[in-house]
């Protein structure tokens, strides 16, 4: 929905278990682009309209794109903690980590 004054988006986010409706305003209306990204949506409003639960964004709402994780399997030869060193032996490869991860 789009008026000359109010920006209005609807997205449903689904972690595959489950799924609600969120409502972004304003600016948020773009901030999610791509189906099948990964987002942490912060500080919404929950709604109860005829009994179907979903989430109202306000001012103080956040919404940021993360990176997925990617699915791997191995044994795990050895680990380090060290800030120079953000990699992983598993079997033949290397997984690389960020200092976040």
């Amino acid at each position: 929905m789009h008026s000359n004054s109010t920006k209005r988006r609807t997205v449903t986010l689904s972690d595959g278990n489950a799924a609600i409706e969120v409502k972004l305003w304003g600016e948020l209306v773009d901030s999610i682009a791509a189906v099948g990204s990964t987002v942490v949506v912060t500080c919404v409003h929950v709604d109860i309209y005829q009994e179907k639960r979903s989430l109202n964004s306000s001012g103080s709402t956040e919404v940021k794109i993360v990176d997925t994780e990617e699915d791997f399997s191995g044994t795990v030869n050895g680990v380090s903690f060290d800030e120079s060193n953000l990699s992983i032996p598993v079997d033949e490869d290397f997984m690389s980590c960020s200092s976040e991860q």
